[in-house]
């Protein structure tokens, strides 16, 4: 939840957006660590079918003074009660991580959860110590046992009867920082890649593993970013990303997602890069072509125990004797038939900026002052090559109801390239209507994209916060909360001529409860199970008018 210039400081569109695009890469699960997440991202889990772990704030930090239990237990409560019919959610981290949490507070924990969670149907999850052994976790209150591999997780399995599940594996396997890689560095994400296929297989092998988190799948802010992820900070896929996509089976096609028969070649294709032409695919054979001419037609590599002979699909592996400039093509074939390509061009000299403001599968941009959509200038040569190591300056310009964000906001900012990209924001406006983001860098040809914001759909419940408005005709109210249960109360000297007030109720995430007719008299609603509060508004005319908020 670290996004370039902003932090976490996203627009519900932005957090939607990550989790349509793990989606597309292949990920069906995510460890939502270490804090609360976004609404909009737990939707978006919701939505597109990415299970979830969420996960109790704290790191590398225990204590049994009262204060710091007491308030780890109301956060866990807390965080189950504003997140349990989010269907995604299929674990609750109720452990502090790496902060080996002792047993008393573990069966603490667990109390709490089954209390805010009950029917049978909890999971929760911690790591019982740091170092993984013996009977691991069996005396802790917690479903499902986490571990990670850099604390000998593998080694673990089979020890305890409980599922086990790993929370981070991939990078410190490796030593953490040796692997990392930007989208600058061709042979850096090639590592990077192999290590998270390597490790990948490692876990597969491991028949009572129940499910793992690489660490990350997006890059982050670290004192500096750290790179171990699959996809990079600015939300653009490096090697591994395609991996873990290919990992998904072909026949699975999700409507609004990049999905189906995939295929990628992990290689630049200019005179330094590997010979060694290793492709990515779910598909059953894979036909490599050099500038039209076939070069072989491939059935994945042979399984290896300990690189690939557990993965969903293994990785093919072409030779190419020597360097020849032009197309690399590669083509998946599921029967007979082509199902999916990709190409790589060697790049010729930087010509112009390729401009992409980035919409596709996404929901529209809301002219509420506050919407952001990236905006990504390329370097690119007069085919449209990306030029991988360009760093130039490029210029964006905004012309429309919007605004650009990067480290300093407005109508023009300049950016450097990282990996031949330039990353920016574009913020809408309030007003809706066509918005156009013009790129230069220096002498290169100039491009552009537009895209149109538009007006935020309006909900009975109007705008949170609002001072209540007059209503016309007026009928006066009181409204009172005792015990719970929310009181409405309609005054006697209310005329029959006034029609009836429409009350609305709506939880924390602004989703609508009930309805509520009052003509007369007194009508009570139970809000006891909404502890983060409630909105009320009262109907006037079709327009909400917000009355009070409520919390317990």
């Amino acid at each position: 939840q670290d996004y370039p210039y902003v932090g976490n400081a996203a627009p519900a569109r932005l957090q939607y957006a990550d989790a349509l695009r793990l989606k597309e890469y292949g990920f069906n699960f995510v460890r939502m660590s270490h804090y609360i997440q976004s609404p909009a991202f737990v939707a978006g889990c919701d939505k597109l079918g990415v299970m979830s772990q969420m996960s109790l704030p704290g790191w590398q930090y225990t204590s049994t003074s009262n204060d710091f239990v007491n308030n780890s237990i109301a956060a866990i409560r807390s965080m189950i009660r504003y997140y349990r019919n989010s269907p995604s959610i299929i674990l609750w981290e109720t452990a502090h991580n790496e902060s080996s949490d002792n047993v008393a507070y573990s069966t603490a924990a667990q109390a709490a959860a089954e209390e805010e969670y009950p029917g049978g149907q909890l999971y929760t999850t911690g790591e019982p110590s740091m170092s993984c052994s013996g009977n691991y976790g069996a005396s802790y209150g917690y479903n499902v046992i986490a571990t990670s591999t850099q604390h000998n997780g593998r080694s673990c399995i089979g020890s305890t009867a409980k599922p086990i599940i790993f929370g981070e594996y991939g990078d410190w396997d490796f030593g953490g920082g040796k692997d990392r890689s930007g989208r600058n560095s061709e042979s850096g994400m090639t590592v990077l890649a192999r290590n998270h296929y390597w490790s990948l297989n490692a876990n597969r092998a491991l028949t009572a593993l129940q499910a793992d988190a690489v660490w990350t799948a997006i890059d982050y802010q670290s004192g500096g970013i750290v790179r171990s992820g699959a996809i990079d900070w600015a939300r653009l896929p490096k090697f591994s990303a395609y991996f873990y996509q290919s990992q998904r089976d072909p026949s699975v096609i999700i409507e609004g997602v990049n999905s189906g028969p995939m295929v990628y070649i992990m290689n630049w294709w200019t005179s330094s890069s590997s010979k060694l032409i290793r492709v990515f695919s779910n598909c059953d054979k894979v036909r490599l072509s050099l500038n039209e001419t076939e070069i072989a037609t491939q059935a994945p590599d042979a399984s290896n125990p300990d690189s690939s002979a557990h993965l969903e699909h293994r990785p093919y592996t072409f030779t190419v004797n020597s360097f020849t400039a032009g197309t690399l093509l590669a083509e998946g074939l599921i029967g007979e038939t082509v199902k999916a390509k990709h190409s790589v061009s060697t790049p010729g000299t930087a010509s112009r900026v390729l401009v992409l403001i980035d919409t596709e599968n996404l929901p529209p941009l809301q002219a509420d002052g506050s919407d952001m959509v990236f905006v990504y200038g390329s370097i690119v040569d007069e085919n449209g090559t990306l030029l991988q190591t360009a760093t130039n300056s490029v210029t964006f310009t905004v012309s429309g109801p919007a605004t650009l964000v990067t480290t300093t906001t407005g109508n023009n900012v300049t950016v450097k390239a990282e990996a031949g990209v330039a990353t920016a924001f574009v913020r809408a406006g309030t007003a809706g209507g066509q918005i156009v983001v013009s790129a230069s860098s220096g002498s290169l040809t100039g491009g552009s994209d537009t895209v149109v914001s538009v007006a935020p759909a309006t909900t009975v419940t109007g705008e949170p916060w609002k001072r209540a408005g007059a209503c016309s005709p007026t009928k006066e109210c009181s409204i009172a909360l005792k015990n719970g249960m929310l009181f409405i109360e309609i005054s006697s000297a209310s005329t029959e001529k006034h029609s009836a007030a429409t009350f609305t109720l709506c939880n924390a995430q602004g989703r609508l409860i009930v309805r509520r007719e009052v003509r007369r008299g007194r009508a009570a609603m139970d809000i006891s199970s909404m502890p983060h509060g409630i909105y009320i508004g009262q109907l006037c005319s079709g327009k909400g008018k917000h009355v009070r908020k409520f919390v317990r």
